[in-house]
């Protein structure tokens, strides 16, 4: 059957047309199949999208590291002591550790009590935390107002702060000076010097928006923490395999502090690539799930299909016997049935499919520009095609079983058809 014979398609659209209704209630199962799987690839594409932007400015070749509590007597010391990492332990893990590009410390105040930060009359809840300028390399973030503590600032144990967005908003009015001015942080006056909002989604700890910042010599110092560090993250060389480097990191830890070598709940720690590895594994997941409901709904749609095609076949059996008798091939007959169920099942998917696409733009348009983990919902050119080549696949499909019945029509037998 050529593709441009005029009668042939004239011949189709009438049998469609014969049956409205019924061709209208086949093909929306369809219609909605493909409108289903076009709407759940977009928004799972949105979902991968605002995670891996959340998360791209993050340090994937790094590990985080936090002193538990002994499960093995060793050494002397009974099972159950409490340990914390130290300066010194940084200094060793740095010079003993191949691999290692530098290790950022993280110490919190202890005595931290509700509405802790006050602004004159204005008082809030936030977590205080003392950093390195080298947490901006693990964890960047963007900068608002003012600037970022610095070395100067952590050797000349400044009594200076950064705080978040949230702390600014709640302390501050909106047209006040921010910078420069005095802060009390736990009962200690500092100077505002910049304010900040995170340039990543993956939070270890507490949101920078929510934490007040200070240099990690002078939390030490005015809150006489001592050398305990709360924890530490461990920053490998690109060339370097970071879990390694995490195993080698417990193991000069371990030999620091006294704890034994099969203690492995003494350091409790994780790694960013394998973390970043399950996100990519959980995305992977999400998106095959989708494809399984959404042609597991099209399925539905494409039996649909079949069954109005099989009772037209029936209501045509007088005319599908004539046409056997004046010399129609059975070729002819299944390329017939073929293209009805094709057309059929690929207008009402091009719709689904048309229709799906300007869902997603329209709800792009709604979605703020700085949405947590949701980001640009749309399905790719590539993944279109594929699905327009599903939708004319399970068309033929739809197809096969009701051409089969046309050809084992017997002419004498349809003629005689009432």
């Amino acid at each position: 059957m050529r593709i441009v014979d005029i009668d042939r398609w004239q011949e189709i659209w009438h049998t469609i047309k014969q049956n409205k209704l019924r061709s209208v209630m086949t093909a929306f199962g369809v219609f909605w199949g493909i409108l289903m799987l076009v709407i759940m690839l977009g928004s799972g594409k949105a979902l991968e999208n605002g995670i891996l932007d959340g998360t791209e400015n993050f340090e994937r070749n790094s590990c985080f590291m936090f002193a538990g509590t002994t499960t093995e007597p060793y050494k002397g010391f009974q099972r159950g002591r409490s340990w914390y990492i130290t300066s010194s332990d940084l200094v060793a893990i740095e010079k003993n550790v191949e691999g290692v590009k530098f290790t950022v410390p993280y110490v919190f105040p202890t005595n931290t009590t509700e509405n802790n930060v006050m602004n004159g009359m204005k008082v809030g809840s936030f977590s205080v935390q003392g950093i390195t300028p080298e947490l901006y390399l693990v964890s960047p973030q963007i900068l608002l107002q003012g600037h970022l503590i610095n070395k100067l600032d952590e050797l000349g144990k400044r009594k200076i702060c950064v705080i978040g967005e949230k702390v600014k908003e709640q302390l501050f009015l909106a047209d006040e000076t921010v910078v420069g001015t005095y802060i009390r942080v736990n009962g200690v006056y500092f100077q505002v010097v910049g304010v900040i909002k995170s340039a990543t989604q993956m939070i270890i700890g507490s949101r920078p928006e929510n934490t007040v910042f200070v240099p990690y010599t002078t939390a030490k110092q005015v809150f006489n923490l001592g050398d305990r560090i709360s924890y530490i993250s461990v920053v490998a060389e690109d060339w370097a395999d970071i879990s390694k480097v995490e195993e080698d990191t417990k193991e000069v830890l371990k030999a620091r502090n006294s704890i034994a070598p099969s203690d492995n709940e003494a350091i409790r720690s994780f790694n960013m690539k394998q973390q970043f590895q399950q996100i990519g594994a959980l995305l992977l997941g999400i998106q095959l799930l989708i494809w399984i409901v959404g042609i597991g709904t099209l399925l539905a749609g494409i039996i649909g299909v079949s069954n109005i095609m099989l009772i037209t076949i029936r209501e045509r059996t007088k005319e599908i016997g004539i046409r056997r008798a004046i010399g129609a091939t059975p070729k002819v007959i299944i390329g017939q049935i073929l293209v009805e169920s094709l057309v059929l099942t690929v207008l009402a998917g091009m719709g689904g499919l048309v229709l799906g696409v300007w869902i997603l733009h329209f709800a792009n348009g709604l979605i703020p520009a700085d949405g947590m983990f949701f980001k640009n919902p749309h399905i790719d050119f590539g993944v279109a095609i594929i699905a327009t080549g599903i939708m004319s696949l399970f068309g033929v499909l739809a197809g096969i079983i009701p051409a089969r019945r046309a050809i084992r029509i017997k002419p004498i037998d349809a003629i005689r058809e009432e």
